[in-house]
Formats: C-alpha cells, sequence, structure tokens
C-alpha cells in the first residue's frame, strides 16, 4: 500500500508540476516582457533627447555658417577700403617725394646761382 501512496502522490507532484509550469512560464515571459517595455521606453527617451540635441547642434552650425559668411565679408570690405586707403597713401607718398623732389632742384639751383 505504501508503495501505492507513494505512486499516486508522486503522480499529484507531477501533475502539480505540469500545471505550475505553465504558470511559472508565463510569469517569467510576463517578466520579461516588462522589462523589454521598459527598456525600450528608455531607448525611445534616449533617443528624442538624442535628437533635440542633434537639433540644437543643427542650429548652432547654421549660425556660424552664418556668421562665417559676414565675417568674410567683412573682411573683404575692411581689406578692399584698406588697400584703397594705401593706394591713397602711396600716391600721397610720390606727391609728396616729388615735391621733396623739386624743393631740392630749387634749392641746388639757388646755391649754384650765388
Amino acid at each position: 500500500m505504501d508503495g501505492d501512496k507513494s505512486f499516486k502522490y508522486q503522480a499529484m507532484e507531477n501533475t502539480q508540476k505540469q500545471q505550475d509550469f505553465p504558470k511559472a512560464r508565463t510569469q517569467n515571459i510576463l517578466r520579461e516582457k516588462d522589462q523589454l517595455t521598459m527598456d525600450l521606453n528608455s531607448m525611445e527617451k534616449s533617443f528624442s533627447n538624442l535628437l533635440k540635441r542633434f537639433e540644437k547642434q543643427e542650429e548652432l552650425i547654421k549660425g556660424y555658417h552664418m556668421n562665417e559668411e559676414s565675417l568674410k565679408q567683412l573682411y573683404h570690405q575692411v581689406w578692399s577700403s584698406a588697400q584703397a586707403e594705401a593706394l591713397a597713401c602711396q600716391e600721397s607718398l610720390r606727391k609728396e617725394q616729388m615735391h621733396v623732389y623739386s624743393l631740392e632742384k630749387a634749392v641746388e639751383q639757388k646755391i649754384k646761382k650765388r
């Protein structure tokens, strides 16, 4: 009889294990699903933040390009103005040098006449 009880107990235990196994498996799958959902939400949030930072960087770069173009235009204006001023100074210097030369010649002629 003991063997019969033992067999019945084992059969009941096996039946219980077989019934509990799908429940445990389902719980594990649900836990994994919840974890994956949390991970996905976290990744979506991270991606959203990354996208926002990327858009800000894109705006900054556009601003830098606009500033660069403005600076290039200003540089060319200043450079052209400086070149024009340098040419005017050179011309003025030539005139003054010619005036000095003519004054030196006049002084030499006056010295020779004496």
